[in-house]
């Protein structure tokens, strides 16, 4: 595993880089307070409001992680004309973050994701779900944002939530284009099509692996066959599969498989730990790393925003003391 030092010199490596997020944008808010009582209308819990707050979710997540890490990002994406997509709007800007690639469609609604906390737990998730079809020149506009965000970046992240972003079409376009320019592109998807064939890396965990196979739930000996059909039929250089507290597992048509052990932590909320990973391999990969070290530096990425209660980014000074007190 990566050691304090060799992380201090990815670090410089990774400064500056550029790296293009594309895909579905969603808002996650977070209703806090305390419970103390049982409602005498229901048997429910009672709470009693404190605070709440805004965070970026899906492709913005993985957007939020890479500027946290000190990469210069492009986020592009569709939202509604609606306070929600203006509030998402707000909070990339915030955070540092190349919004001019958000397309506004009026048509559209903003995927907003309700939280509703008590004692650091959550008792509730409310979904408000991306509704409306874009129109053309929202399409047109999203297609020119996405091909202007890749020319000048060092890596893509495709964050596909299966929202309606990146459709077919738009998504072998981009991944043509990443492969004529030699930019890597990591791909985190909930589609089941076949357009993401020739990426760099796909990032599934288990259960989107077996879903890209075709096959049921798997057991941890069908792992490797799973990968196989997966890398067969969509031919990536590279599958990065996350596996919970059993690590990970990097799968290429050139090298054996590589087994990355979990870090040994206390999982507090594995909210957007997903985009955690595919956006620190995505920096690793833009910063020059080696795939099995950049997957090596997504683990330890995860295993810092797991230890936070909600959708969270981590920093280098927390993945540094991270890597210290686990004796690396």
């Amino acid at each position: 595993m990566i050691s304090r030092q060799r992380l201090s010199r990815i670090r410089e490596l990774a400064s500056g880089r550029e790296v293009a997020v594309i895909g579905d944008l969603m808002l996650d808010e977070f209703l806090s307070g305390s419970v103390e009582r049982v409602s005498p209308e229901a048997p429910v819990p009672v709470l009693t409001y404190t605070s709440h707050r805004y965070v970026l979710g899906g492709a913005g997540n993985a957007a939020r992680t890479l500027a946290s890490l000190g990469a210069r990002v492009r986020l592009v994406g569709l939202i509604g004309g609606d306070a929600a997509g203006s509030v998402l709007v707000d909070e990339a800007e915030a955070v540092g973050l190349d919004a001019s690639g958000i397309v506004v469609d009026p048509r559209r609604t903003t995927a907003l994701k309700t939280r509703v906390m008590a004692q650091g737990q959550q008792l509730v998730r409310i979904d408000r779900e991306a509704a409306g079809k874009a129109g053309v020149a929202s399409r047109r506009r999203l297609r020119e944002a996405a091909l202007s965000a890749l020319a000048s970046s060092h890596a893509v992240v495709m964050s596909d939530y299966d929202k309606g972003t990146l459709r077919v079409g738009l998504v072998r376009e981009l991944l043509a284009e990443c492969r004529g320019c030699g930019v890597p592109s990591i791909v985190d998807t909930k589609a089941l099509h076949t357009a993401y064939r020739g990426a760099t890396v796909l990032t599934p965990n288990v259960s989107e692996l077996a879903k890209l196979a075709g096959m049921h739930k798997l057991a941890d000996k069908d792992i490797r066959k799973a990968a196989a059909i997966v890398m067969r039929r969509l031919a990536p250089d590279a599958l990065l599969v996350t596996r919970a507290e059993a690590g990970m597992s990097l799968f290429a048509h050139d090298a054996d498989e590589v087994r990355i052990a979990a870090l040994a932590t206390e999982v507090r909320d594995v909210t957007g730990a997903g985009d955690t990973v595919a956006a620190a391999l995505a920096l690793g990969l833009a910063a020059g790393l080696p795939r099995a070290e950049a997957a090596q530096l997504a683990t330890l990425a995860a295993a810092v925003v797991v230890r936070k209660a909600g959708t969270a980014a981590p920093s280098w000074d927390e993945m540094a003391t991270f890597a210290e007190a686990t004796g690396r």
